[in-house]
């Protein structure tokens, strides 16, 4: 009996309208999405950049090199990642555009509303952007690097915590079990 409505609820979930996204006949705010791509691109990856790679890492809390890779990956393997026109005709975002924003949000915590008014993505694509994100890096990097440790990289992380002054801390971030 559970079964079956379920299986109603979700033929029902299917008939409405998608939230959010172009839609064909609704309003579209003029965003300047290749004046936003066009800064991102001139900020961080034309030569010289205006924020050189100190400022990239402080910001997206690794290297450009290994951002770079992760964007080529996530296209490879993901094409929502790849540049389409949208319902109104538009260019849609760069794949650059959508993983700087989907990296930012992870890097931060922020809002996705609140990422409209510096990169022109509105609240929904933001949320769909960082869904479509982390299922593809789970589905691209989840064998080699979202695994449980093994044995020996689990005896070096203890030995280095140990020797920073945290004897037995295993992947605690925040330190809150330390006592100050």
């Amino acid at each position: 009996m559970a079964a079956a409505a379920i299986v109603a609820s979700m033929a029902v979930s299917k008939k409405k309208r998608k939230w959010g996204g172009s839609v064909f006949g609704h309003k579209v705010k003029k965003r300047e999405r290749d004046a936003v791509n066009e800064q991102i691109m001139r900020n961080y990856f034309y030569d010289p950049p205006l924020y050189g790679d100190e400022h990239f890492r402080r910001r997206f809390r690794m290297r450009k090199s290994l951002f770079l890779r992760i964007i080529d990956d996530v296209k490879a393997r993901n094409s929502y990642f790849i540049q389409k026109r949208n319902a109104s005709g538009q260019k849609g975002f760069t794949p650059i555009h959508k993983c700087l924003v989907a990296m930012r949000m992870l890097a931060y915590g922020g809002t996705a509303d609140a990422l409209d008014d510096t990169y022109k993505m509105a609240e929904s694509i933001v949320i769909r952007t960082l869904m479509e994100f982390v299922e593809t890096i789970i589905d691209a990097y989840e064998s080699e690097y979202l695994r449980p440790q093994r044995a020996r990289e689990l005896e070096v992380i203890l030995r280095q915590n140990e020797a920073r002054g945290f004897p037995g801390m295993i992947g605690n971030i925040d330190c809150m079990h330390w006592e100050w």
